[in-house]
């Protein structure tokens, strides 16, 4: 299996030469030292900002081989960073919390990784679970979870990146963290789990997960999912597959980069100014606004996130309430009659005939 790799050159792509198509703006390509073991396409890590993101296939350029890179900006990127497979058995962090013994805290040292040295500092943690002791590093690091390092005279056992500290669990680095990788653990007989991506999670945990993100999810708006990494504690590239869980349960939706509690009714987190606009919405019937980024615009924005009101077309809005109302009627009316006009639909509809057919093309779209 393909392990650490490093980044040598990161450029700009323009296209696959003989291609004769240019890529997205935001394809990257980058050069990598893998000493002949040839990387694999597909889901990878990035060490230094621990964001996931897809490698593509190679191909040659002037002799060179490139690799599409699709998933990071290029201002994350950089040429001497580090990257893992998505699936390789290590967890990713800047901090870790274990065990140590013979080793008098706190305590600095200079610790190796992957042919680079990186300054580290061991301090007692906070509450007295098993995972009592805080490594922290300069840069992140990929660390083998219950496997320990060498430090001075004594040694250092990392178990997790963020510990329930319940000592019941003891030195399971899987039980004290939630989630491990698949290829880290063995799950526990009679405990249950569940599988996302390359990882495993305790179903005590997801839940555990579930109700943090309730109050953050139900605000106005929702909660932006960059935001789901702190405040649950986890490492980005793990936070994908966790929200894939909640969402395939139903408990969460994900719309426009928002997570959504799919069983909270948004009309109740709406401020004063969000809240006339829906009212005012459902009285015309829709609402029109061209400049998004006016007060009314983003507010009109956020009931769209929120699931209240969808963009038929652009600048002109609807209540989603509304829509179903209208789309039930006219599927109604078709039904008895296949050959009534348009003029006929929005007059029963009492909407204007140029918004039924917005709404109308708006719902080919998405069915």
């Amino acid at each position: 299996m393909t392990g650490f790799l490093r980044i040598t050159s990161v450029q700009k792509s323009s296209g696959r030469p003989g291609s004769g198509k240019k890529s997205s703006r935001k394809d990257l390509l980058v050069t990598l030292s893998h000493g002949g073991a040839e990387p694999t396409r597909g889901r990878w890590i990035h060490l230094q900002s621990l964001q996931s993101f897809r490698l593509g296939r190679p191909f040659f350029s002037g002799g060179t081989q490139l690799f599409p890179v699709r998933g990071l900006s290029r201002r994350n990127l950089k040429a001497g960073d580090g990257i893992l497979p998505a699936d390789c058995p290590q967890i990713c962090s800047r901090v870790f919390f274990g065990t140590v013994e013979n080793l008098q805290l706190p305590y600095s040292c200079d610790l190796s990784f992957d042919k680079q040295t990186l300054p580290a500092r061991f301090l007692h943690a906070d509450g007295d679970g098993p995972a009592s002791v805080r490594l922290e590093l300069l840069q992140p690091a990929a660390l083998f979870p219950g496997k320990p390092l060498i430090v001075g005279g004594g040694r250092f056992t990392p178990l997790t990146v963020f510990p329930w500290n319940d000592a019941e669990f003891e030195n399971d680095p899987f039980l004290l963290q939630g989630w491990m990788p698949l290829k880290a653990v063995t799950a526990p007989a009679a405990v249950p789990v569940a599988a996302e991506g390359g990882f495993l999670f305790l179903e005590s945990y997801l839940e555990r997960v579930r109700k943090l993100l309730l109050p953050a999810t139900r605000g106005e708006g929702g909660l932006d999912r960059r935001k789901i990494s702190p405040l649950i504690n986890i490492p980005p590239y793990v936070a994908d597959d966790v929200i894939s869980i909640l969402q395939s349960r139903n408990w969460f939706s994900l719309q426009e980069g928002k997570i959504l509690d799919s069983n909270w009714d948004y009309s109740r987190s709406l401020s004063p100014m969000n809240r006339g606009l829906l009212k005012q919405m459902e009285e015309e019937g829709y609402l029109i606004e061209k400049i998004i980024d006016s007060p009314r615009g983003r507010g009109l924005s956020i009931l769209c996130g929120s699931g209240l009101a969808v963009e038929i077309e652009e600048g002109v809005f609807m209540q989603t309430a509304l829509i179903e109302k209208i789309s039930s009627s006219v599927d109604e009316l078709r039904m008895s009659n296949p050959d009534i006009s348009l003029g006929e639909l929005a007059r029963v509809t009492g909407i204007k005939k140029r918004y039924l057919i917005a709404l109308l093309q708006y719902r080919d779209t998405v069915l």
